[in-house]
């Protein structure tokens, strides 16, 4: 079965409106917590920012050491985080490793290749603004 989901709308600093491969993701904890998941083929490994770590109570005991990004070098945690995706008929949940930046900006929690694209067939659809993911066969 394929899940297919809409690109999301927002606005951008100049109020032109931008398209994103968002899905929605609940990241499971003592207190799952639902959210917005960008999907990001450039980024080699998914990221979360602080606040929304501090609201799972998931910060993890460890040296932070530098993540890197379109922002620049950040401060991070790399740790393992268990997220579900999927529909009323349809449900998937995997371990993923994570980055838990430092920075106090506002971004979305991001889905990056290590972990999630290995799960997932993913067909990013641009002309009709949507993205597919299909759980990938395994290999025996």
């Amino acid at each position: 079965m394929t899940l297919v989901y809409e690109f999301s709308k927002s606005r951008s600093i100049d109020g032109s409106l931008i398209l994103k491969p968002t899905i929605p993701l609940i990241v499971n904890s003592e207190i799952d917590i639902e959210t917005q998941a960008l999907i990001d083929s450039g980024a080699d490994i998914s990221a979360m920012p602080i606040a929304l770590a501090e609201r799972l109570c998931k910060i993890p005991d460890g040296a932070m050491s530098p993540g890197f990004g379109i922002g620049g070098p950040v401060e991070a945690i790399e740790t393992e985080l268990s997220v579900t995706i999927g529909n009323e008929s349809e449900r998937h949940s995997i371990k993923i490793p994570i980055k838990i930046l430092s920075t106090k900006s506002d971004f979305p929690f991001l889905l990056g290749r290590k972990g999630f694209f290995d799960e997932f067939v993913i067909c990013f659809n641009q002309p009709e603004d949507s993205i597919s993911l299909q759980k990938a066969s395994s290999q025996t």
